[in-house]
């Protein structure tokens, strides 16, 4: 139940972040002048204090939380965190603090692919200065031949 609340919460903020945005153009009262819609969509506030501590985060230490990467400032605030997440989360959301997503896993198959597309572009790359290094030569002596008359 809690775990359907705090994600019912993360969807109403998010939903309520693109209702902004898609508004017309707001007038600034302060300065007059007219606001786009990213400038008048509600701030993000980033996680800078422990839910627990209340102290500065630390963002070597974190729990992952339904898709959210909530940051702590010590290992012990994760024990006392995890006795009921969902509570923290929705103070957090209701305090306005956008929390992190979750990076998605990098796996071993992701590593092998990114590494053998950089070993082919690199073959490639050095396939081109090959060829450009064996035409520019061949270039230099027409060049040269065409200045002498030959």
């Amino acid at each position: 139940m809690k775990k359907l609340l705090v994600s019912f919460m993360v969807l109403a903020a998010m939903m309520m972040s693109v209702a902004a945005m898609a508004q017309e153009p707001v007038a600034d009262v302060t300065t007059d002048k007219e606001l786009t819609a990213s400038q008048a969509a509600v701030e993000v506030k980033e996680q800078t204090l422990c839910p627990i501590s209340g102290n500065e985060i630390n963002k070597e230490i974190f729990v992952d939380f339904e898709g959210k990467r909530i940051f702590l400032a010590a290992e012990e605030a994760k024990a006392k965190f995890l006795e009921d997440p969902a509570m923290y989360v929705t103070k957090m959301v209701a305090e306005g603090i956008t929390l992190a997503d979750v990076p998605a896993p990098v796996t071993e198959d992701v590593k092998e692919g990114v590494t053998d597309a950089v070993k082919e572009e690199a073959k490639e790359a050095i396939g081109e200065a090959k060829e450009e290094m064996k035409e520019e030569p061949k270039e230099e002596i027409q060049k040269g031949a065409a200045k002498s008359g030959c």
